[in-house]
C-alpha cells in the first residue's frame, strides 16, 4: 500500500494481510504500519467489511502501559472492534461503530 493507492485522503481500504498483531496487557489488537507514509493517515479505514472510526486520541507505541489494553477491553464489551495506526511513535486509536450509534446518527438527520 502506498499513499498514491489513497485516492480519498479521508478513507482507506485494507486486508488483515497488511495489519500486524499487537499483544499488549492481556489483549491482541491490529495494527497499521503507517510510518512510511507521506500522507496522514485517513479518519475512516475498512478492513473487510468493518468501518473502523478515528477516535480522536493516540497512546505511546513504547510505554502506554495499562492504559490502551483497558481501552480496548472497554471498547470491545460495547460490541466494537478497535484497531490503531502507527505512526511516529504513536498509536492512532480507531473502532467501529455498533448497530445502535448507527441508528442514533440516523435518527439525527
Amino acid at each position: 500500500m502506498t499513499a498514491e493507492q489513497v485516492i480519498d485522503p479521508t478513507r482507506l481500504e485494507v486486508e488483515f494481510a497488511d495489519l500486524y498483531v499487537l499483544a499488549t496487557g492481556g489483549v491482541d489488537v491490529f495494527v497499521l504500519n503507517w510510518n512510511e507514509e507521506p500522507s496522514p493517515p485517513p479518519f475512516t479505514i475498512f478492513v473487510s467489511e468493518n468501518q473502523f472510526l478515528y477516535q480522536g486520541h493516540t497512546y505511546l507505541v513504547n510505554g502506554h502501559g495499562a492504559i490502551l489494553p483497558q481501552w480496548v477491553a472497554e471498547q470491545e464489551l460495547a460490541g466494537k472492534l478497535v484497531m490503531f495506526v502507527e505512526r511516529e511513535g504513536r498509536l492512532m486509536a480507531y473502532a467501529t461503530v455498533t448497530e445502535d450509534e448507527s441508528e442514533e446518527e440516523a435518527g439525527s438527520e
